[in-house]
């Protein structure tokens, strides 16, 4: 299933910077449940390698982008919660989100049965 979600503002800025780092892709990933939930793990790459040094502006602003979008995904992070992984692409400017729900199934089964008095 596809959704398109709200075209995202990132400041040019922070679209520059990543890119004088070299930042092709930035991964990260985000779960919760029980009316809280967390996006960690951030990954920015430059092509195959990781980039470790990220100035905190930029890592904020980006933090800030993935939380923005994901208020606009299935409930994540209530009740048996969810979570999923991000994927900023700063090659063709383009954000995916991959997103798993946890919930509880119910199961409706029904017996009868006759009583034999003895």
């Amino acid at each position: 299933m596809s959704n398109k979600i709200n075209d995202v503002v990132l400041p040019m800025g922070i679209i520059i910077k990543l890119k004088d780092l070299g930042i092709t892709l930035i991964e990260a990933d985000y779960q919760g449940s029980g009316d809280s939930g967390q996006i960690e793990n951030f990954t920015y790459y430059s092509n195959d390698d990781v980039v470790d040094d990220i100035p905190n502006d930029v890592h904020e602003n980006i933090e800030s982008m993935f939380y923005g979008q994901l208020e606009y995904t299935e409930d994540w992070y209530n009740n048996e919660g969810g979570y999923g992984t991000i994927n900023f692409n700063l090659n063709n400017l383009s954000v995916k989100i991959d997103e798993s729900i946890r919930y509880t199934e119910t199961k409706d089964t029904q017996y009868s049965f006759y009583i034999k008095p003895e």
